[in-house]
């Protein structure tokens, strides 16, 4: 929560300065974390997997990626961010919309995060933090700017949009292959980081297209909460970590020899 948090306040400097702004985009959180609850569902009723065959071939591999990882995820996020466009359509923002899309994206993660805290430890939280938080809230954030553009212009922007759900939903399988078993045999894992900056790049662009007044004038930076709230997390983390690891039990197991002070063999 911490971690998404800091992505929250990020996300939100970017909005307008209106009243009460940190606690409207807590519905699209919100929603977010719905739509994993969503895609559990489906994934459950039309009985696929996940994850691929590893002993299927790399082409195959990578296309059940995109089809059934890539495609689904981001449909269940942009089906949740449909519950917002009736108030987005008044409010004529394409940049409000990618922001709830993008908080929507964000509550995706959270959700998400969590089964591999629980199932691997804390310290993934940072890595969750730069990679996975980011890259569900740039796509869905740049569909969900695409999808308020095609509303608003009364379905004559019907290829563009097209065009970006098969672009994100591609990006995103990529990103999850490129970090598979095979995509670290074959070391392309370096794509994964280029897939988040870019994706980045193209949203936070979209956040600052209109000429709207934002919290950009505010004395506390965005960049100045990424590397505080980044800094404070790896401080809290060295906590768990050290608790996990069990390190100050190593004093029980003292050699003779060895110094009464020092606690560790």
């Amino acid at each position: 929560m911490f971690a998404a948090a800091i992505w929250y306040l990020i996300l939100v400097h970017s909005g307008r300065l209106d009243p009460h702004r940190w606690l409207r985009y807590l519905l699209p959180l919100f929603a977010g974390v719905m739509s994993v609850m969503l895609l559990h569902w489906l994934q459950i009723s039309l009985e696929y997997a996940p994850v691929p065959n590893p002993e299927d071939n790399a082409t195959k591999q990578m296309v059940h990626w995109v089809l059934y990882v890539g495609m689904p995820e981001e449909a269940c996020k942009l089906l949740l961010f449909t519950l917002f466009l009736p108030v987005l359509t008044r409010a004529r923002s394409a940049r409000q919309a990618a922001l709830t899309a993008g908080c929507v994206g964000l509550g995706f993660a959270l959700n998400e995060n969590i089964a591999y805290f629980t199932d691997h430890n804390a310290q993934v939280a940072m890595v969750r933090l730069l990679t996975a938080n980011v890259i569900h809230f740039s796509l869905t954030g740049i569909l969900g700017y695409h999808l308020f553009i095609l509303v608003r212009s009364r379905f004559h922007h019907a290829t563009n949009f097209l065009l970006a759900f098969l672009g994100v939903s591609t990006a995103h399988g990529l990103y999850n292959f490129a970090g598979s078993e095979i995509g670290m045999r074959w070391e392309i894992n370096i794509a994964q980081i280029i897939i988040v900056a870019l994706s980045a790049r193209m949203y936070f662009q979209m956040l600052h297209d209109d000429n709207e007044p934002s919290a950009s004038g505010s004395p506390i930076s965005r960049t100045c909460v990424f590397w505080f709230g980044a800094a404070l997390l790896v401080g809290v983390l060295m906590i768990p970590s050290v608790l996990h690891m069990q390190s100050l039990s190593a004093s029980r197991k003292r050699s003779p020899k060895q110094s009464p002070w020092c606690p560790w063999p």
